[in-house]
């Protein structure tokens, strides 16, 4: 299977796989598996997975330069950059911003400022999504703090909608940290290490 970029499957709305809806239908959505009508599905749902499939990342500094490896010494001095991650059923979009520097503000008591968006499908054919959008102060003394989210649906079907809605109210915050926790790791890992 050819892999397209996900910019181009977000605009196109590509459909890769038919379906039939059900009038009724029980959903559990975990850490390990999804399971509907209490058969495992073999593709499991990544929406509360703890690991999406993330297939591409793109790092784009301040002034435009766009790579898909992190260049650490420009982004380590830059003021903001962003990063976007893309994966099959997944995208993110997260903007890390410090007015003295990425690394200085992240060794320092101000922080780096982190604003995360990320986008979780619930069907194949992308018409339907979850979003938790975040943001939060990373540092290297406090770790994470101040952190707020809040989450986005858009689920055509009622049913599945308050199915995605209960799971989110057990599990997000949950979700949003481990994103946090994963963008708090690029500086401390890999950037400003």
């Amino acid at each position: 299977m050819r892999v397209l970029p996900a910019f181009i499957g977000l605009g196109l709305g590509l459909s890769l796989a038919s379906y039939s809806v059900f009038a009724e239908f029980n959903i559990h959505i975990s850490e390990n598996e999804t399971k509907l009508n209490g058969e495992r599905l073999s593709q499991p749902n990544t929406i509360f997975d703890d690991s999406p499939n993330v297939i591409e990342k793109s790092y784009i500094a301040k002034d435009g330069a766009a790579s898909s490896q992190p260049n650490t010494q420009k982004l380590a001095n830059t003021i903001e950059f962003e990063l976007y991650q893309f994966g099959e059923n997944y995208n993110s979009h997260s903007v890390y911003k410090s007015g003295g520097g990425i690394c200085y503000g992240y060794r320092s008591d101000d922080g780096v400022d982190l604003t995360d968006s990320s986008t979780y499908y619930v069907d194949s054919n992308k018409q339907d999504y979850y979003v938790s959008i975040a943001g939060a102060t990373l540092s290297s003394k406090d770790g994470i703090k101040n952190m707020q989210y809040a989450p986005v649906f858009n689920i055509s079907d009622q049913s599945m909608d308050q199915v995605v809605r209960d799971e989110e109210s057990k599990q997000g915050r949950k979700l949003v940290s481990k994103n946090m926790k994963e963008r708090e790791e690029l500086l401390s890992d890999v950037i400003c290490k």
